[in-house]
């Protein structure tokens, strides 16, 4: 009984731990508080990202369809470029299906991560918004407002889009 109590407790520091640092992450970006920005090529870091999360690839048994029409570089400090792409592809990972299909494109000045999943149960609207789940009790909600925080703080931006089956982060 007592290491069911232990474990739950450690379970929610864990919890809380990643509530701060991603909050801290946050206010960092809202004041301003980055430099050092490098030129990062795109194709390098997602196949560095991808090898990262292959355990997790294989282990739900997804497929990885890359297509790089051109190599485009994005100018980033290195360390928030590493943040943004383990968010979305982590994304692309959880929120998919057994055995489905993860799309990643570059074409011009275009990214799109696209997963196979379920289809959205509600308004999409709020998907960036900071604490916000459709699956509260495995996150924190502040995967998808990181993302947006990293690429507004560079002036690109980030859409969501639900088409022919399948979520895209363009």
């Amino acid at each position: 009984e007592q290491a069911v109590l232990l474990s739950d407790a450690a379970k929610s520091v864990n919890k809380l731990f990643n509530i701060n640092k991603g909050l801290t992450l946050l206010s960092k970006l809202e004041n301003k508080q980055f430099d050092n920005a490098v030129e990062i090529h795109l194709k390098t870091l997602l196949q560095q990202r991808l090898q990262y999360f292959a355990d997790f690839i294989e282990n739900k048994k997804l497929t990885v369809t890359e297509q790089y029409q051109n190599d485009i570089t994005i100018v980033m400090k290195a360390s928030l470029a590493e943040i943004l792409f383990d968010n979305l592809i982590k994304n692309a990972i959880q929120h998919n299906i057994q055995g489905g299909k993860i799309f990643i494109t570059v074409d011009h000045n275009l990214l799109k991560i696209s997963n196979t999943g379920e289809a959205p149960k509600g308004p999409t609207t709020n998907y960036f918004d900071r604490f916000y789940s459709q699956k509260s009790q495995n996150s924190l909600g502040l995967g998808l407002s990181i993302i947006k925080k990293i690429i507004e703080y560079y002036s690109y931006s980030i859409s969501y889009n639900y088409e022919k089956d399948l979520h895209q982060l363009s």
